[in-house]
């Protein structure tokens, strides 16, 4: 048997490191202390072990812990032996048994026989020769302490009637069954995060693995969330510790010093994808009411903008995105329009109508200027504004 032991112990400067070792029987094939790369920082370097427990019950100073099968066990197992004894009884019930006398005279033959419709007998019946057995009916109580039990096994393992769809007796409003099938879920959905941590410590492992061995440049395709995707090259050289000045905090290093190292943090957050509870179909209810309210409107970017502060959804921050660039792309188009009124103005046309001098004299145009000079400066001015226009409006349909 091929034995992978990992285990932690202090080095010569005390600090807990991480090592590993491969071995058979009392060979060791593999010891990260007897090379000299990990005798003193460790086999890893975030110092973890390298497993994550998905445990649904944990034990206190074990890394395991129970299950729902360990949790049913015992009401399951009390729930099978009353049943038992219940259809027992049931079926004792349900084929009577006589007591008879040797002296009876009655052909037992014919008696047992049910499809015999006469059974010939030898002098009278009564019931002190042949008398029926009496079977004693199992208490209320069994069956009180059976249907606790039932009770007992759908509490431990959450599966309500509420989670399956039935109701009680009363219960006929459908925002009051969507509650309770909600509650009832509760602990489903307490089961599913754990999980997901689980998983969240994994990949933040797999990321301190990234730093500490990803030494070599590699290409990687990333896909953004439009369904584009890049290629970029990657390595560690930006995760790896760096020391810091020897005059660090204006003192000088003293003979003997050991520079103290700053290590830069990943700054990526993990999430799972599928960890949100909301449906699609929820998600695009969403957006269709957001659409109604005027939350993608430009002109009501701040009010829409202090509103999603208040609230929490999956993608909002696309749609606080989403929001500021119309903000953005509704300033520039009122600037340019603002610089077209301007443009205009100097040029002596009237704004409101197109062709029609405005009143009063120009101030900036040059003197001696003719109207077909003008007409060509104001042609130039209107397309140079419309490319800007052109440009700065928003395209929906592009990301």
């Amino acid at each position: 048997v091929v034995v992978e032991w990992y285990y932690k112990k202090r080095n010569s400067a005390g600090k807990v490191v991480l090592h590993y070792c491969k071995f058979v029987g009392n060979e060791i094939i593999f010891a990260s202390e007897n090379e000299p790369e990990y005798a003193e920082r460790g086999f890893y370097d975030h110092g973890k072990y390298p497993v994550v427990f998905d445990v649904l019950y944990p034990e206190e100073g074990t890394p395991v812990g129970f299950g729902l099968i360990s949790i049913m066990q015992s009401p399951q197992m009390y729930i099978d032996k009353l049943s038992q004894v219940i259809l027992e009884n049931a079926t004792m019930s349900a084929k009577p048994r006589y007591w008879g006398k040797k002296s009876l005279g009655i052909n037992e033959k014919e008696f047992l026989d049910w499809s015999k419709p006469i059974v010939h007998v030898e002098g009278d019946i009564d019931e002190e020769k042949l008398r029926p057995i009496e079977v004693q009916q199992v208490g209320g109580n069994v069956l009180n302490v059976l249907q606790m039990k039932i009770d007992e096994l759908k509490e431990t393992s959450s599966n309500r009637d509420f989670s399956n769809g039935s109701t009680a007796s009363g219960v006929t409003s459908g925002a009051a069954i969507s509650a309770l099938q909600e509650a009832g879920n509760k602990t489903s959905r307490d089961m599913i995060s754990a999980s997901y941590r689980a998983y969240t410590q994994e990949c933040y492992l797999a990321i301190e693995l990234i730093r500490q061995f990803y030494d070599e440049t590699r290409s990687f395709r990333i896909t953004g969330a439009t369904g584009k995707y890049e290629y970029i090259q990657y390595n560690n050289a930006g995760l790896q510790g760096q020391a810091l000045p020897p005059a660090y905090a204006g003192q000088e290093m003293e003979a003997g010093y050991t520079p103290a190292y700053r290590r830069p943090v990943f700054d990526i957050v993990i999430k799972p994808q599928k960890r949100s509870p909301y449906s699609k179909m929820a998600q695009n209810e969403l957006a269709k009411e957001l659409y109604n309210l005027a939350f993608f409107d430009p002109q009501r970017a701040e009010m829409t903008l202090g509103a999603l502060e208040l609230m929490d959804f999956d993608g909002i921050e696309k749609v606080k995105e989403r929001v500021q660039q119309g903000q953005t792309l509704l300033n520039v188009l009122q600037q340019i329009q603002a610089e077209n009124v301007m443009l205009k103005a100097q040029l002596g046309i009237n704004p409101a109508v197109p062709g029609v001098p405005a009143q009063g004299s120009p101030q900036n145009v040059p003197h001696g200027m003719g109207q077909a000079q003008k007409d060509a400066m104001m042609q130039n001015q209107t397309a140079y504004g419309q490319k800007l226009a052109e440009r700065a409006t928003p395209k929906m349909d592009k990301q």
